[in-house]
């Protein structure tokens, strides 16, 4: 680390090239990459939070869900084995008991995915 260096050369050498450079030129070389390195630090502090905000969303989405099917489920006009209650992803009554599947007519919706 250049940092550490209290009186650092103004030669660094390489095999048979000389480079002249002071401290302040060779910071002036790097800054790039450490730059770099600091905005790929902040995203992920950044990306860390919106998982944390995703992940307590979800809770609440999961809780919802549930609800939202156990009212489908006990609605005398739907149940268990309404077109409903499937459509919310869940194997019908009639399909768990006779250990009937079937494959998806349509492919699965895409996931949504969060825009940095």
């Amino acid at each position: 680390n250049y940092e550490s260096c209290q009186n650092p050369p103004p030669v660094v050498l390489h095999r048979t090239v000389t480079y002249n450079l002071t401290l302040a030129e060779y910071k002036a070389k790097v800054q790039a990459s450490l730059d770099a390195r600091d905005e790929l630090d902040r995203v992920e502090v950044k990306t860390k939070a919106a998982l944390t905000v995703r992940d307590n969303a979800d809770e609440v989405s999961h809780d919802w869900t549930l609800k939202i099917a156990g009212a489908v489920r006990s609605d005398p006009n739907f149940g268990e084995n309404s077109p409903l209650y499937a459509a919310l992803g869940y194997v019908t009554k009639n399909a768990r008991v006779s250990g009937l599947t079937r494959a998806a007519t349509e492919p699965p919706a895409p996931t949504l995915k969060v825009a940095a």
